[in-house]
């Protein structure tokens, strides 16, 4: 096997000869998907409060110290790992230039939105709950279980 690959190596090297290789930067908004559980805290709020909403208990959302945002209404852009896979994937087979790229749904949406709907998921109305501030959460993070 490896002494096929060398031609293969040679082969590209000469037809990229003398241009600069295409490289991307991307910026990953708040991705959340299967298999989050070695995160730890770092788990997105889809992972963190599936089996919560599923099994009735009740979700903390922070309350809200901004004018023009109601308790639990604190937006993010939240995207699915499988998006994030397609936006990569259609990067490297485009001709988009090199650059560094922001990769979200390109939509905010609240906590309270998306703790509706994975209780809608799940077939159960989930119970949020407004409590305290993110300043008293020792990682910060606006929700949590």
């Amino acid at each position: 096997m490896a002494g096929q690959s060398t031609p293969l190596i040679c082969e590209q090297r000469e037809a990229t000869a003398g241009r600069t290789p295409r490289w991307f930067g991307l910026k990953f908004f708040n991705v959340f998907g299967p298999n989050e559980y070695h995160k730890a805290d770092m788990m997105s709020l889809v992972a963190k409060n599936y089996r919560r909403i599923a099994a009735g208990e009740p979700i903390r959302l922070f309350k809200s110290h901004r004018p023009g945002y109601a308790d639990g209404e604190q937006c993010r852009d939240f995207i699915y790992v499988k998006d994030c896979a397609a936006v990569m994937l259609w990067l490297l087979r485009s001709a988009m230039g090199s650059g560094i790229f922001n990769v979200g749904s390109g939509h905010a949406h609240n906590f309270r939105e998306l703790m509706e709907a994975v209780g809608l998921a799940c077939g159960v109305a989930p119970d949020n709950r407004i409590c305290g501030d993110a300043t008293s959460h020792p990682t910060k993070l606006s929700v949590f279980h």
